[in-house]
């Protein structure tokens, strides 16, 4: 995780752009010609010598040397897993197409990776197990570098998509207006019904009674029609 709060930190860009247009890698087979010219100028007093006593930089790993504002830095395998906070160590093996089948890492990937422990690997995410699919965006979460998990959707297949797979026989027929939904609108009254005939019988006779002691005859045409549908609601 040490990784992720790396990423969480500042970022030099500067600095960066200073550093990688001077660097130099420096490998095994480099310092080996090096230390070849030096005893060359002198072979009678060179041969022999370690690199230190012909005046040259000691030599531990592969490293990429440049300068930043005037000072060196040297980046190296075991600065990086410094840096990240893991150890500086494992196996390192590289198989062909054929020789990678038969390896005996094999079984150990399936049974780590795949939801048929016993199958051959097949690289494709669906067969693997639920961990090993989710493990980055697992990880990424659990940094809270939520900026990396931005998601992307691809865009919804129509008709036109079809057609460029060509799996149309017919063309395309698309129409001049978009498709509307017709619903007729009821009249509203420009007063509301107070009264709704899914309403008990007994309910109905009470209310026209009141409003009959008050002089107002209520009749068929004040009491509002509710749909079927709505009555079996």
């Amino acid at each position: 995780m040490g990784y992720f709060d790396l990423l969480n930190g500042p970022v030099y860009p500067v600095l960066v752009k200073d550093f990688w247009p001077r660097c130099d890698i420096i490998t095994q087979e480099d310092v080996d010609k090096e230390y070849a010219l030096k005893v060359a100028e002198d072979p009678e007093n060179n041969k022999g010598k370690s690199r230190k006593d012909l005046g040259l930089r000691e030599f531990i790993e592969t490293k990429i040397r440049s300068g930043v504002t005037g000072y060196e830095v040297n980046i190296t395998q075991s600065t990086i897993a410094e840096l990240m906070k893991i150890p500086n160590q494992g196996i390192f093996m590289t198989f062909t197409p054929t020789s990678g089948k038969s390896s005996t890492f094999v079984k150990r990937i399936a049974k780590k990776c795949y939801l048929d422990e016993n199958a051959e690997p097949t690289n494709k995410a669906s067969d693997m197990k639920p961990i090993q699919r989710c493990a980055v965006v697992k990880r990424i979460q659990e940094a809270e570098a939520h900026d990396l998990l931005e998601e992307q959707r691809a865009s919804f297949i129509n008709g036109h998509t079809l057609a460029n797979m060509r799996l149309l026989k017919e063309a395309i027929k698309t129409p001049n207006h978009p498709l509307l939904v017709k619903k007729v609108q009821a009249f509203i009254p420009e007063q509301s019904p107070m009264m709704f005939d899914n309403e008990s019988k007994d309910v109905v006779l009470e209310y026209m009674r009141l409003m009959k002691a008050e002089g107002i005859t209520i009749t068929g045409a004040d009491i509002a029609h509710v749909p079927s549908e709505d009555k079996k609601r």
